[in-house]
This record gives C-alpha cells, structure tokens and sequence, in this order.
C-alpha cells in the first residue's frame, strides 16, 4: 500500500524469506509494467521485530521513502507500508 497515493503497477509477485539468526529478510519482487516490461528487485531489510506471531523488517536507505512490512505468522500474510520521509 503506498500510503495516501495510489498503487502504480499492480501487477506484482513477491517472495519474501527470512533469517532469524542473522535479523535479515530478502525480498525478490517482480513487477509488470505496461504489459511489456518486467522490472526485478532483490532487496535485504533488517528486522526490526520477530515475534511469536509477527516478524517486522524495514530498509534503511537514505532515499525519500521508508518500507515498513509485516509478516503475520499466525494468518501466513504479509502487509507493507510505503511511507514519505523527509528528504535530505
């Protein structure tokens, strides 16, 4: 969910892992674009949280936005969170 803007390219896939030993989840995403482009991520994000239902991570990049996700262990969902930040 991008917040307060609509989403831009719905047309997404997303797997998501996670290593409670090193505090580290990886991200691949794929995206399509105009139905003829397809643009892949692989990000690494720190866990902020890992609980018994609920593991938290976000980047710490320096860019204008910041990516909060959770993943409900108990429901098997991920959510994320794109939020402005001020811009230095």
């Amino acid at each position: 969910v991008f917040e307060g803007e609509e989403q831009a390219y719905p047309l997404q896939t997303t797997e998501i892992w996670c290593e409670k030993e090193i505090k580290r989840c990886t991200s691949a995403s794929a995206q399509l674009m105009d139905g003829e482009l397809m643009l892949v991520h692989l990000d690494f994000f720190e866990v902020i949280t890992w609980e018994k239902t609920r593991v938290v991570f976000s980047n710490d990049s320096p860019g204008c936005v910041d990516y909060i996700h959770t993943i409900d262990l108990v429901t098997k969902t991920a959510t994320a969170l794109r939020r402005k930040k001020l811009c230095q």
